[in-house]
């Protein structure tokens, strides 16, 4: 179900998530994303401080979408279903390939990697990091910028 406010009041309109009126596709696919994300367990988080999502950016020309999470964590999700996490505070990264398997890597080296899939996708992480952060000192020198790229 997709609730819309509008400036007369608030209408509640529900729509198949499968097969949704073209302009809630954007917003259907990113809940399919989110919703299988949450299955997977990526997320289950035992005797630590929850995250939640800081700032989020979706690249419509490499069909990636990265999460920043309060933890100083990195989530790039690509279409094809591969991932990478980095997780800034340990240090560490992770790729997962399209068949989930995950491999563990230390920040350092996994832009170095020898395998051409890892360091293509790491480069990718690496711009969505800096339009992130162009976007942080835009809004930084303009707080009324929107989180848009």
């Amino acid at each position: 179900m997709i609730k819309t406010t509008r400036d007369f009041g608030t209408a509640t309109f529900k729509h198949d998530l499968n097969n949704p009126p073209e302009s809630l596709r954007e917003k259907a696919d990113m809940l399919k994303l989110v919703k299988s994300e949450l299955e997977s367990g990526l997320f289950v988080v035992e005797g630590k401080e929850v995250a939640f999502v800081d700032r989020w950016i979706q690249d419509k020309d490499t069909e990636t979408i990265l999460f920043y999470l309060s933890n100083r964590t990195v989530q790039v999700w690509f279409k094809d279903g591969v991932g990478i996490i980095l997780e800034l505070k340990s240090k560490e990264g992770f790729y997962i390939n399209t068949e989930g398997i995950l491999k563990k890597y230390s920040i350092g080296s996994i832009m170095h990697s020898r395998n051409a899939e890892v360091l293509e996708r790491a480069r990718q992480t690496m711009a969505l990091l800096e339009k992130i952060n162009e976007v942080k000192k835009k809004q930084e020198e303009n707080p009324k910028i929107i989180n848009k790229i």
